[in-house]
């Protein structure tokens, strides 16, 4: 299964981190989100928290998402997982899957950044 076309845009704002200790002496953090975003040209305000395990030293792991998107006529729950990669100090790529409410399916690429408090990127369907 590849990628295929890009089907949408994401671009969201950290309102809120909060770190609290894991198992084997590594943090877990909880981040909340707020943005839009765009899917089959369609957009939506997006209210959402990512949950993430990094490894020992944080520049790899997983993360888990949760959110509730607002359209102009309907609302989605959407639940994903994925795993991300440290690109610099402040910078992470994530890449993952995330299946709504209404059975729309996706893969999303995007770049969290830390130190601007955004996380922003694409969304991409199945060929």
């Amino acid at each position: 299964m590849s990628l295929g076309n890009e089907v949408g845009t994401f671009s969201f704002n950290i309102t809120s981190f909060t770190v609290t200790p894991g198992k084997a002496d590594v943090e877990t953090a909880q981040i909340n989100m707020e943005g839009e975003a765009t899917l089959d040209g369609v957009t939506e305000t997006v209210i959402g928290t990512m949950a993430v395990f990094p490894n020992a030293d944080a520049s790899t792991g997983r993360w888990e998402w949760c959110s509730r998107a607002f359209g102009e006529d309907s609302t989605r729950v959407a639940r994903g997982a994925g795993f991300f990669v440290a690109s610099g100090n402040k910078q992470f790529l994530e890449r993952g899957t995330i299946s709504g409410s209404d059975g729309v399916n996706f893969a999303i690429e995007g770049t969290m950044d830390v130190g601007e408090r955004t996380f922003s990127g694409k969304a991409y369907g199945w060929d």
